[in-house]
Order: structure tokens, then sequence, then C-alpha cells
């Protein structure tokens, strides 16, 4: 899944723009895109994207199963969720850090929500990330198991693949 996850991340960085990785109205698996700040290493740039989606969980309703507009969160979250790959890529000569994260089997799958994304427990994606948690992000364990069980190889602009360490307590 990183493979793919990647090819599309440079494939989206070079056009400079996003857009999904599926276009057959199914696939197996499921997928958040976004582009982090320009001008910071990898491992910055993504950390920022990956809390963005994350702190969509402020607006998510645990008790009914439903928030607007947090589908990024409930995907990274979603305990069905068995593999994840994730890619990253620079798009020049701007900067910016284009991030794809694809996740299988998908989640967000209508009526499953309560079983599936699971009421706040164990440290935020914030503090594990080494960033201050915001006043209102609530927890979430699984946020904490799915960045504990990734490790991001990503292109730099020069030069190796750095890695993206995720730093676990």
């Amino acid at each position: 899944m990183t493979t793919r996850a990647q090819k599309w991340a440079d494939g989206i960085a070079a056009a400079g723009k996003l857009e999904p990785s599926c276009k057959t109205g199914y696939c197996n698996y499921g997928e958040n895109q976004g582009v982090g700040p320009a001008n910071k290493d990898m491992a910055t740039g993504v950390k920022v994207v990956v809390n963005f989606w994350y702190a969509k969980n402020a607006a998510y309703d645990y008790a009914a199963g439903k928030g607007k507009g947090t589908g990024s969160f409930t995907a990274m979250v979603w305990k069905g969720t068995t593999k994840v790959g994730i890619g990253g890529a620079v798009k020049l000569p701007d900067g910016s850090i284009y991030v794809v994260i694809q996740f299988s089997p998908p989640g967000n799958i209508a009526g499953s929500y309560r079983a599936n994304v699971q009421d706040p427990k164990g440290p935020s994606a914030y503090e594990i990330a080494g960033e201050p948690p915001a006043t209102n992000v609530t927890k979430e364990r699984s946020a904490h198991e799915f960045l504990c069980a990734t490790t991001v190889q990503c292109p730099g602009p020069k030069g190796p693949p750095p890695a993206f360490p995720v730093k676990c307590a």
C-alpha cells in the first residue's frame, strides 16, 4: 500500500492538485490527501497534515456516530482498518508537501461508525507527534495505534528518502 500511496503522492505533487486515486466508484481502500506547508522538512509537513485531519475529531459526535466534515478523521481512526500506506512528495519549486494515506479495508461505512470510531481514550495524535494538544481536542486510542504502526518513507527534494519516525510513548 505504501508503494501505491507514494506513487499517487508523486503524481499529485507533480500536477499540483489533489485528486482521488480511485476513479471507479468503489475501491478496496480508502484515502486521505492533503497539502502541508511549503519549505518545511517532510516529517514536519506530514505531521501538520495528519494533525489537521485528527483535529476534526472536535466536530465528531461519538454518541451519535456522526460529525459534519469529519471523514478524514474517522478514516484515520477506523477500527476495522488493518493496513495503512503513506506517501509524501514535495512539489517543486514552491516546496508544498503532498501527503496521501490509504487505508484497507476502507472505513467510513454507513451504519458502522459507532462500532469503528471509538470513544476517546489514550494519547491524542497531537501528543504522539510532539505537538501541543488543542484546547478541545479529544483523545483516541486508534489514532495512537495508527501512528505508532506507521513509518513514512518520503522522497526529499534532494538525496535519499528520509524516514518519518513516529514517537510513541
